[in-house]
């Protein structure tokens, strides 16, 4: 599960950089990050708690595993993933969604420190991994001089008969 993870980061990542360096054509990235998202929804459990694929239907792997924060971290890890797709599709609400999911992320870290500090679960430790990485992922997407780039780059592969896009260059 944590080589999928890694290797559907890359994937996104690859597409994206490809995206908006070479090419404006669509590329991958929106299935990978749909992927991403369906994922962690579905198997948050297993990914935060170091279940592999083979220990899923052996009852021993289960004991001493915080299972209910696994499965909200996984919807919140959801919800910004289909925040990102919508943000790279320019779809309105975009915004939202990744301010909301930027809210739970910093709401689930606090909580994280402060009531787990002195814990050994490791799983704190990649949430709170995790949830760094996603702050600052969003928020370089939700920097408005960088998107707006992105943006007018897309427009005018969108429609290059668009005169006020094109002056814009």
């Amino acid at each position: 599960m944590k080589l999928l993870e890694r290797m559907l980061w890359l994937g996104y990542i690859t597409s994206v950089i490809y995206r908006i360096g070479f090419s404006h054509q669509h590329s991958y990235e929106h299935l990978f990050i749909i992927l991403l998202a369906a994922m962690y929804f579905y198997f948050s459990y297993f990914i935060l708690n170091n279940i592999s694929i083979s220990d899923i239907f052996k009852k021993e792997s289960y004991s001493n595993k915080k299972n209910y924060f696994a499965v909200v971290m996984g919807v919140i890890y959801s919800i910004a993933c289909v925040g990102l797709n919508f943000k790279m599709r320019c779809y309105p609400g975009s915004t939202f969604i990744l301010g909301v999911s930027i809210i739970f992320l910093l709401i689930s870290t606090a909580y994280v420190i402060f009531k787990y500090k002195n814990t050994s679960f490791s799983i704190y430790k990649k949430i709170i991994l995790r949830n760094v990485l996603y702050i600052s992922y969003i928020s370089v997407i939700l920097i408005p001089f960088f998107y707006e780039k992105y943006q007018i780059k897309y427009k005018i592969y969108d429609c290059p008969d668009n005169i006020e896009v094109i002056d814009k260059k």
